[in-house]
């Protein structure tokens, strides 16, 4: 009984890892399943059952994530990219769904969007920061 436990254990790490190095590739559920050696039927009541969420929720979490650290940390990337890099058609889908994850905090002027004030203050706190250094490098 344990060994079968430990079994399925290891497939669902699998799984997990499988899904994190391949965050930009097509994940649907008979991909998933193939890489813990399951019926797609079986792998999804499987999942749902270890992790508490569907795969197809998972997948969009973990997205979600890599998104949330390339809004904070890479400036290059403009928030549409970011979105679209993460599997949604638009910013403002992304925006909405940024916003149910994430909940970022109210010192958002009405008229900007919650994800582009928080990308923006995100910006400009790193730019003081840049600002900063440079000034106590030179002086």
């Amino acid at each position: 009984m344990k060994a079968a436990l430990q079994n399925y254990q290891a497939r669902m790490r699998r799984v997990l890892d499988y899904i994190d190095r391949h965050l930009d590739s097509d994940l649907d559920l008979e991909t998933v399943s193939g890489v813990a050696a399951f019926s797609k039927f079986h792998f999804h009541r499987q999942f749902t059952a270890t992790f508490g969420l569907s795969v197809h929720r998972y997948v969009q979490l973990a997205r979600m994530k890599r998104a949330s650290h390339r809004l904070a940390y890479m400036d290059a990337q403009s928030v549409t990219d970011i979105a679209m890099d993460a599997g949604y058609d638009a910013p403002d889908a992304f925006a909405r769904a940024f916003r149910q994850r994430f909940r970022p905090i109210a010192f958002v002027v009405p008229e900007v969007s919650r994800l582009g004030a928080v990308a923006c203050g995100l910006r400009a706190s790193r730019q003081r920061e840049e600002q900063a250094h440079a000034e106590d490098f030179y002086h």
